[in-house]
């Protein structure tokens, strides 16, 4: 975080929300609530990132809700990661405070999702190809899909794994410039 200080980007940050993803995993290091405390009231820090513990979140434990409360207390976002998750469950997630989900496998995840309350995180990247393929055609059957046409706060793009010259249309991984143009780079 100190050396992006000294670029002439803004960088802004989402504090990794479940170390280890899961309990099945070993990252070499936990981290709580306790830990989260002091980082994430740094006002670079947007919020909390991937909440992708879903499991942890419908079951209320305890380590779980400490670290959505902490978020919620210092008004901060929380992202989400739920892949398959609908009905009750969704629900129940969308309920503890998380607002977005970057996990839609199809344009009926994201109906869902968006009558929870949430946005939708439209992925372009290295290995996620949301914006080419899952989507591909459905813009203008949008208003049909959601019974309205789409909201502004209904969705938001990103990019995972690209480098910064792909995503202003100057790279290699980059063969549809044109269709983008480059001024939205600047």
């Amino acid at each position: 975080m100190e050396a992006a200080e000294n670029t002439a980007l803004d960088i802004q940050y989402m504090l990794p929300s479940c170390v280890p993803a899961t309990p099945f995993e070993n990252a070499g290091a936990t981290v709580e609530a306790l830990q989260m405390g002091e980082p994430i009231k740094r006002e670079k820090i947007l919020g909390l990132g991937e909440f992708m513990n879903f499991p942890g979140v419908l079951s209320t434990d305890d380590s779980v809700l400490d670290k959505l409360l902490l978020a919620k207390k210092e008004g901060k976002l929380i992202d989400g990661h739920s892949p398959g998750l609908s009905g009750l469950a969704l629900n129940g997630y969308a309920a503890a405070r998380i607002q977005g989900d970057h996990e839609c496998a199809a344009v009926e995840d994201m109906q869902e999702r968006i009558a929870c309350g949430m946005y939708v995180l439209l992925r372009q990247g290295s290995a996620c190809h949301d914006l080419r393929t899952r989507y591909a055609g459905k813009q203008p059957q949008m208003p049909a899909l959601f019974g309205r046409p789409p909201a502004k706060d209904d969705f938001a793009g990103g990019a995972s794994g690209q480098p910064p010259a792909d995503l202003c249309g100057g790279g290699a991984g980059r063969g549809d410039r044109a269709s983008h143009g480059d001024s939205e780079c600047r």
